[in-house]
């Protein structure tokens, strides 16, 4: 499998996996996710934190369903990302605030990092306008 650049749902199949923790969304995520593909991976291990994730990962005990954040570039040294053929995995993450202009500019100026580096193109522009407006109000 370590050959293959693209992986197929019965790949999965009795893979060990280091998975999240009971009950965090990215369990839940992931959950969701095996269901949907009709796979059982063994859970081998569960634990809170991703770099503990992806050092038991390096250290060749077992592979993970991580963020592509989280492995990509310098973040990922010792794993090896791989895309798995058919339903894509997405997670919604929501950047809320009760009012934008409350907020020190620091703060929007990394809101709208966050977006630009996560976000949709739709979700960037409709959010960074609110976010923009509080800037004009300073």
């Amino acid at each position: 499998m370590a050959k293959k650049t693209i992986l197929v749902p019965q790949d999965l199949d009795g893979l060990p996996v280091i998975s999240h923790l009971r009950g965090t969304a990215m369990k839940t995520v992931q959950e969701h996710y095996f269901e949907q593909l009709g796979v059982h991976p063994h859970i081998a291990m569960e634990l809170e934190n991703m770099e503990a994730i992806k050092a038991l990962i390096s250290a060749g005990l077992g592979t993970a369903l991580l963020p592509l954040c989280s492995v990509a570039g310098e973040n990922g040294r010792g794993t090896v990302p791989k895309k798995i053929r058919g339903l894509p995995m997405t997670r919604s993450l929501l950047l809320v605030a009760a009012d934008w202009s409350a907020h020190p500019p620091a703060i929007r100026r990394l809101a709208r990092r966050i977006l630009r580096t996560l976000g949709t193109p739709q979700s960037n522009r409709s959010a960074t306008r609110i976010i923009d407006v509080s800037d004009e109000q300073d």
